[in-house]
């Protein structure tokens, strides 16, 4: 089972709302936040915390003081005293995104911008360049961060980050089918793609198949409303 959560930061915060909030995350998280010098990448951060212990509190019912990570060598959080319980954030632009599954997972959401495609040859595979530049030019944008968000998505699931090397191993499109080459670690990686907004790219590695999905897409003030809602009835 998939689940992706989806929060659309479609406004700022103000300071007293965000005062308020940054105590129900931990003293580290609290450190990290206070050191962005934009609002919004500060706000991004508080929102995907809140957003993961949010999903944590509604299907473990755990209160969020319970609430403890751990992290592997790579820096990839995980849930303490759970292992059956994964989940990975990603952020960029508007949006915040959370997916969970009892299987290993990595999500990562990009939005399409203007590129200079001469990256691809440091980031990408040699099949990957050259299938790359093979697109037609408009489709060639959405090509770039398709393979971009699949990549990340599952250099993530692996619990690797940008630790690993992206040009090391080859995203495969075929027609609607997504493989990886070569396959590592003692999982197989199963890929998909989710629109939430046609100017962003959201791609997720799963250690699984893709057998049931849900996706749930919010505005912020929705989620804040529910976080309201969770802080009264004792979050």
């Amino acid at each position: 089972m998939l689940e992706i959560y989806a929060v659309e930061q479609d406004d700022i915060i103000d300071d007293n709302r965000f005062k308020f909030l940054l105590p129900y995350v931990s003293e580290e998280k609290q450190s990290r936040i206070k050191r962005y010098r934009k609002k919004s990448c500060a706000q991004q951060a508080l929102m995907g915390d809140l957003l993961v212990r949010s999903i944590i509190h509604e299907k473990l019912y755990m209160k969020n003081k319970d609430i403890r990570f751990g992290y592997n060598e790579y820096g990839k959080p995980y849930l303490l005293g759970n292992e059956n319980f994964h989940f990975n954030l990603s952020h960029s632009g508007d949006w915040v995104v959370c997916a969970v599954s009892d299987s290993i997972v990595g999500i990562d959401v990009e939005k399409v911008m203007p590129t200079d495609y001469g990256i691809s040859k440091r980031f990408f595979s040699q099949d990957e360049h050259e299938y790359l530049l093979c697109q037609k030019e408009k489709e060639k944008l959405y090509t770039f961060y398709d393979l971009w968000t699949l990549k990340e998505s599952y250099a993530k699931a692996i619990g690797k980050g940008l630790y690993m090397p992206l040009n090391t191993f080859s995203i495969i499109i075929y027609n609607e089918l997504i493989s990886i080459n070569p396959q590592f670690e003692s999982h197989f990686f199963n890929f998909k793609q989710f629109t939430i907004d046609i100017e962003y790219k959201l791609s997720v590695c799963l250690g699984d198949e893709f057998k049931e999905e849900e996706m749930s897409v919010m505005s912020m003030t929705d989620f804040l409303t529910d976080i309201d809602k969770k802080i009264f009835y004792g979050f």
